[in-house]
């Protein structure tokens, strides 16, 4: 899916984050997918170690909130993306 966007749209900066939650397995996996920012909110001890890992493959390891966009439940899931650039969306 990412491929797919940034081939249709190739001018376009997009960073690309793997929300990860506290599943240490996820954070593995899409570590091995090639994902270079992954997200994870599990123990500060579990961190350490996923975030050694992480930067042996040249990714890092965000632990902080984001700034997102959750279209689950959107009515009109284009409206609140053009909803969300145009206020949030400016935040981030």
């Amino acid at each position: 899916m990412i491929a797919l966007a940034r081939e249709a749209h190739p001018a376009v900066e997009a960073e690309v984050i793997m929300d990860c939650g506290d599943k240490a397995g996820h954070v593995l996996e899409a570590l091995r997918m090639g994902f270079t920012r992954v997200r994870f909110t599990g123990t500060a001890r579990v961190a350490a170690k996923l975030s050694s890992i992480a930067g042996q493959s040249d990714a890092a390891l965000l632990r902080g909130p984001l700034i997102a966009l959750d279209l689950r439940g959107a009515d009109d899931p284009a409206a609140a993306c053009r909803e969300w650039l145009a206020t949030e969306g400016k935040r981030g």
